[in-house]
């Protein structure tokens, strides 16, 4: 978790898109509303997602990767068009 809120920390976006909490996750920041869950989905996990899950040290994890990564790519697809 903690790679994943200094992602979103660290991600350059337009200013009319709302960043999502940096404490992602904790308790404190409350529930996320439907357009932050779309917006997280959509426009930072794409960004973030791959770099977790590309690990060159670990040859024999990047089958595992890539299908983790083609699984999250249509979960992507399916939010953009519902």
């Amino acid at each position: 978790m903690s790679r994943i809120r200094s992602g979103l920390a660290a991600v350059t976006i337009p200013s009319w898109l709302e960043r999502p909490p940096t404490n992602l996750g904790e308790k404190s920041h409350g529930k996320l509303k439907a357009d932050m869950w779309r917006i997280l989905f959509t426009v930072f996990l794409p960004l973030i997602l791959p770099e977790l899950w590309h690990d060159a040290s670990m040859p024999d994890q990047l089958d595992h990767s890539k299908l983790l990564l083609e699984n999250f790519h249509s979960l992507v697809y399916c939010t953009n068009i519902v």
